[in-house]
């Protein structure tokens, strides 16, 4: 069902809820990989690249012959950056001036 409604969540491109979602799915069902799947693919639509690989790695060590996971797992490593974190984007005074004093 979390797994499911994750899925549709996606489809809404509502990625905080499909993470809900799919964090449901893996408290409830830690060894079956379309949880970490789906998680994965949530967090890819929210940005969070490098924690979507890392989910897309557990699914593949669930399921190593699953071609889609292989496929999303080689997507989101482009979308990392070398040091094996992705962009974060953020908004307001003290985040752009990047030091986090708000601009003093």
């Amino acid at each position: 069902v979390h797994s499911n409604r994750s899925a549709a969540r996606l489809k809404l491109n509502q990625p905080g809820f499909a993470v809900s979602d799919a964090l449901s799915c893996v408290s409830l069902a830690p060894t079956w990989p379309k949880g970490y799947f789906r998680l994965g693919q949530a967090l890819t639509l929210g940005g969070k690249h490098a924690a979507a690989t890392e989910c897309f790695r557990k699914a593949l060590a669930l399921t190593p012959d699953d071609a889609a996971v292989r496929v999303e797992l080689e997507k989101t490593e482009k979308l990392c950056l070398p040091g094996g974190r992705s962009y974060v984007y953020t908004w307001g005074a003290t985040e752009a001036t990047g030091r986090g004093d708000g601009g003093r």
